[in-house]
């Protein structure tokens, strides 16, 4: 008994997934992404399509999946209060801390023979929240302690205080990551719509 309660908890903790049939698999190449300067969006793509139980990747076949960056944007979702340097005291105007980063695409699965789209148009949404500091503001960049020349911060923050430029360039792979999930969920939801000779 306790072997086979071992072999359970070993499969399960290694998550040892039965073969399915290639089969049942729909080999899928990803050309270039419109909007995807780095390829940060395709890595994330091929690997999440690597691991779906429904496609699998491929650099030649049948089926192109194209895809489309419409939009990549920030909104800001958090504020404080700005302060007087000299008595802290809170001043009327507000400043961003916190953004959400905004990406929407666009995505279409295409036989490559006919050219005739399979699956698609649809579009994708994903977002991803990072904190940043307002650059332009001495006290938010800066320690200054009295008789002291002023020390920059950032380069003692250890990547947890960023512009906000330098923190929507790090938030890449998260929202990356989560649009390419979510493309996969859709393809996988419509997978149904592809007719295999």
């Amino acid at each position: 008994m306790h072997k086979l309660y071992f072999l359970l908890v070993l499969c399960l903790g290694c998550r040892y997934q039965f073969e399915t049939g290639s089969d049942d698999q729909i080999l899928v190449c990803i050309p270039y992404i419109k909007g995807d300067i780095q390829g940060q969006l395709n890595r994330a793509l091929i690997r999440e399509i690597s691991t779906c139980d429904g496609f699998n990747y491929c650099y030649d076949s049948s089926y192109l999946l194209h895809i489309t960056i419409l939009a990549d944007k920030d909104e800001p979702i958090g504020y404080r209060y700005d302060r007087n340097p000299g008595s802290q005291i809170l001043r009327k105007n507000i400043v961003s801390v916190e953004n959400r980063r905004l990406i929407t695409a666009e995505v279409e699965l295409v036989d490559k023979e006919s050219n005739c789209v399979i699956i698609g148009p649809f579009r994708v949404k994903a977002n991803a929240d990072f904190d940043c500091i307002n650059s332009d503001s001495l006290r938010d960049v800066a320690v200054v302690l009295p008789f002291q020349k002023p020390q920059r911060m950032i380069d003692f923050s250890l990547g947890q205080l960023d512009s906000v430029e330098g923190a929507h360039d790090d938030s890449a792979s998260v929202v990356y990551q989560a649009l390419a999930r979510k493309i996969v969920e859709g393809l996988l939801a419509q997978k149904w719509q592809i007719k295999e000779p």
